[in-house]
Formats: C-alpha cells, structure tokens, sequence
C-alpha cells in the first residue's frame, strides 16, 4: 500500500508542477479572461502539488534514504519557491487594475499553500525522526 501512496505522491507532486508551469504564462496576460482562465487552475495545481508533498513525507518513515531525501529537500524547495513567488506578486497587490489583483492574487495563494505544504511536509519528516529514536 506504501508503494502505491508514493507512486500516486509523485504523481501528484508531477502534475501539480507542470500544470503551474502550464498556466504561469497566461497569468502575465493584461486580459481578464486569460488571467481568471489561468488562475483558478494555477491555484488548484499548487493545492494538488502540495497535497502529494504532503502524502510523500507521510510515507517517509521507512528507512528509505532516498524518498526521506526527496521529500526533505522537495519540502525546502517548496517553501523556498512559495515564499519568492509571494514577494514577487506582492507589488502588484497595490495597484488599483483588476488585472494586476487578478494575475497577483492566484499566484500569491498558489505560493501560499506550496509554502504551507512543504512546511507541514517538513514538520512530518521532523516528527517521524523523532518517532523513530
């Protein structure tokens, strides 16, 4: 049952990915509809991705070195990338065009549950050693 849970991790964690990078180039658009088109799916990707980050640190108290290493650094990665993509579209919060809230707003909560998620995936990981000594 692990293996699947894993492989079904991945999975997740891989089309999360490559549907944020999908949807990132319609979210420069300076058209509502691309913007809204663009978002909803960038948000739900980030949630998606998180989710199997999440799942993948919950599986990783077995002594599998390299699952415990692609989640540990997949989770840094993820907060790291959450936190940058939050700094990055924080100016465009501030501006009176829709456009601007709009194509901001997605990827700012996108970066908000990726950064949740690989800190929740780390706290996994963090418990799971413990449990372990």
């Amino acid at each position: 049952m692990t293996i699947i849970v894993r492989f079904g991790a991945f999975a997740a964690i891989a089309a999360g990915v490559a549907g944020m990078f999908f949807c990132l180039p319609f979210l420069f658009s300076a058209r509502i509809e691309a913007l809204v088109g663009a978002g909803f799916p960038f948000a739900g990707d980030s949630f998606i991705a998180g989710a199997g980050l999440i799942a993948l640190s919950k599986t990783s108290f077995e002594k599998i070195a390299m699952v415990n290493a692609i989640a540990k650094w997949g989770s840094f990665t993820a907060i790291a990338a959450g936190i940058a993509g939050m700094f990055y579209c924080l100016p465009f919060l501030f501006s009176v065009r829709i456009e601007d809230l709009v194509g901001a707003g997605f990827p700012f909560m996108g970066g908000a549950v990726i950064a949740g998620a690989g800190l929740i995936a780390l706290s996994n990981l963090s418990a799971a050693k413990e449990k372990a000594k």
